[in-house]
Formats: structure tokens, sequence, C-alpha cells
């Protein structure tokens, strides 16, 4: 999958349905449960909705999905949950004797098929740092694994990198997804 064209085209999709909105630059300040009608708000196990101060105003919403990566835990119903940032890098490289990919080539690390011309090769996994900064070591990183693992192979030997992206990940102990409901409708 293509990143940008896949979200593109689920915005796209996502703006003909009836109950969509999409509203950007709306920074969620914190999440609290909107009790029931005579129960407190810490009593409550289940709840009339969620509350959502923001800096475009209050928003209230019935069911609630939290999708906000490293800002996950900021949100006070989530807070308890044990994640871990790791910062990755991918390198967009270009490399003209690799035969064509249909599929992505997996091993310690991945080479996808080319998107204009450039395969994605990654990713690097950091702990150490918590900034999104891209760096030319993860680059020679990530074209070494390659090199390591699949033995030199001579159709990525004029492989070279022309960018790179960088980000922070939210990770859990035992590396699966994490999904599933914290509290009714959230």
């Amino acid at each position: 999958i293509a990143p940008q064209g896949f979200c593109q085209a689920a915005l796209s999709f996502l703006r003909q349905q009836a109950n969509f909105k999409v509203q950007f630059n709306c920074q969620v300040q914190q999440v609290s449960a909107v009790a029931s009608e005579g129960v407190s708000n810490q009593a409550a196990t289940t709840s009339a909705g969620w509350r959502l101060p923001t800096n475009q105003g209050e928003l209230q919403r019935s069911c609630l999905v939290l999708a906000n990566g490293t800002g996950l835990t900021a949100l006070t119903p989530a807070a308890h949950l044990p994640l871990n940032q790791v910062r990755g890098q991918v390198s967009h490289v270009k490399a003209p004797t690799m035969a064509a990919l249909s599929t992505v080539l997996c091993h310690q690390g991945y080479i996808t098929p080319a998107d204009q011309q450039e395969h994605c090769v990654g990713a690097t996994f950091d702990r150490s740092r918590t900034t999104a900064v891209e760096l030319a070591e993860d680059n020679q990183q990530n074209l070494d694994l390659v090199n390591t693992v699949l033995q030199q192979p001579g159709w990525f030997a004029d492989a070279s990198v022309v960018s790179a992206k960088a980000g922070v990940r939210v990770t859990v102990p035992d590396h699966l997804p994490l999904a599933g409901e914290l509290n009714a409708g959230l």
C-alpha cells in the first residue's frame, strides 16, 4: 500500500458517507466520560458518551476511537496502558538492477515493490530516541541489513538512498496490536 494514496482514497470515500465529518487541526486536550443521569463520572462504569475539549471548542460523542499514537497515554482513559515509544526510519531507495517486486520482500527488515521507481527499505528500531529526526546512519543501517541478511545480493549492489522518513511509533511489550474497548463506547 502506498500510505499517502491510501489515506487520500479513504478520506475521499468517507467524505461521501452521511455520518462522517472531518475536522483538521483540532487538538483534543482531554477525554472524559459524560455520566449517565444520576451517576457521577467517578462511579460510572458505562457512560452516556465522551466529552472532548479541543482548541476549536467542545465536542461530545457517543462512541470514540482513540488512534493517536504516541499521544495516547496523555488522555486519562488510556493513561494506564503500557506503551513504549520507538523511533524508526525507512529509506527510500533506487535500485535500477532490481527486478520488479510484486510483493513485499521480508527478511529481518523489508523491501517494498517500487512506487514511482523507489523502494521502501526498512526499518530501524531505536528505543533510545523519541524524536522523528532523519539520520544518515539509519539509511546505512537499512542498506547494511539487506546486504547482511540476503548475503550481498547482486541486484541490490547499485541501491542508493534518495530520501528517508523517520517517525516515532507506539509499541506494547508483547508487540501485538492494541485494540479493544477501554470503556463502553471507547
